[in-house]
């Protein structure tokens, strides 16, 4: 930014009718908007794995509001990012130079989502955000029917190639189809399984993504049976959907929370210097009496939703650790009384309230 000014940014699906033609997508299409045209550089991620010169191949392809396309010059490549320097506001993405057809490996994600009985697979490319599919897969169901599978998802993968999954043990749980292309390297937004495991039983699961030209396994993983205990074949209780940590707690541990926050100044001072309090509510906040100052407080994260409660999570993490563990885990104490604190237990800001 040259001076301050207001950014807007969405990504939007690619139309590769747009691309500059020998150039292919090397990242998602954003569309940016700077009311004030303060905005001057600009990095845009990307998933490549570079090897020899490959990252003189990257560009930046920008869109004008008449779906005019031109290819620009980085400024700056890195790792992660195609940094460039911008006269105007519109529609950019990163690209690469490359003959149509023929593609290299991009670094990959394989996302696991259990639906009763069904594990969804779903091959994307690594810059997308796991929060944002989690959401949209949550949107596509009912409320608690599919839940989100924690793995190790990094892979290699090449686009418009073929791969087969399979899983152990062999034959037991069926696998459709058995072939798949990655083609949701462009338009991924719609966030679809590649692959689906009918499961016929509780049972730990290990799957492979092999290559099917080469055989070559790229990406595998072993899901304890634990993990896929919420099918409703196996049990009663329908599966719940992915909880952001913060999130969970808040929720789990709310009506504890009303009596069991003693010490708000660290904690209001914590939520005001992340906006997440302005000092007209923490002042409100301050005017109650008893527990009706945690009750209040409590009520305004609710009603700011998932992000405000994350932060309260963290700033209570810094404040009050002992707590947060309490709650967490009460039966490391043996009872649910508090456990005795010496001074040293205590952090910087709880001491200095006791002290004052």
């Amino acid at each position: 930014m040259e001076t301050a000014g207001e950014v807007q940014y969405r990504t939007e699906p690619w139309n590769c009718v747009q691309l500059v033609d020998g150039y292919v997508p090397a990242g998602p299409l954003f569309d940016i908007k700077c009311p004030q045209g303060t905005l001057s550089k600009l990095h845009f991620p990307h998933c490549e794995v570079f090897s020899g010169k490959g990252r003189k191949h990257l560009s930046v392809i920008h869109i004008s509001d008449s779906d005019e396309s031109e290819t620009l010059d980085p400024y700056e490549t890195t790792d992660s990012y195609v940094v460039i320097n911008i006269r105007g506001c519109s529609k950019y993405a990163a690209t690469k130079k490359q003959p149509k057809k023929k593609y290299s490996p991009i670094h990959g994600l394989v996302l696991l989502f259990l639906h009763q009985s069904t594990l969804n697979v779903l091959l994307l490319p690594k810059n997308v955000d796991i929060s944002e599919v989690c959401e949209k897969r949550k949107k596509m169901k009912e409320p608690g029917e599919e839940m989100y599978i924690e793995t190790t998802p990094n892979c290699k993968l090449i686009p418009e190639t073929t791969y087969c999954l399979s899983s152990d043990p062999d034959g037991e749980h069926e696998v459709t189809p058995l072939s798949a292309e990655f083609v949701d390297y462009e338009n991924y937004t719609n966030y679809c399984p590649t692959f689906q495991v009918l499961l016929s039983k509780l049972a730990q699961v290990k799957l492979n993504l092999t290559e099917k030209s080469t055989n070559e396994s790229v990406w595998c993983s072993v899901i304890p049976a634990n993990q896929i205990g919420g099918s409703p074949s196996t049990s009663s209780s329908p599966s719940s959907p992915y909880t952001p940590p913060g999130q969970d707690f808040f929720h789990r541990h709310k009506a504890e929370l009303e009596t069991r926050l003693g010490l708000l100044r660290p904690i209001l001072s914590g939520l005001e210097k992340c906006r997440v309090l302005n000092p007209q509510e923490r002042e409100e906040v301050e005017n109650k009496d008893g527990s009706m100052r945690n009750r209040t407080l409590l009520l305004m994260l609710e009603k700011k939703g998932g992000p405000a409660q994350e932060e309260f999570y963290r700033v209570l993490l810094e404040c009050d650790e002992y707590l947060v563990k309490h709650l967490k885990r009460p039966h490391d104490y043996g009872t649910s009384e508090h456990p005795s604190l010496s001074r040293r237990d205590l952090n910087k800001s709880t001491q200095e309230e006791v002290a004052y």
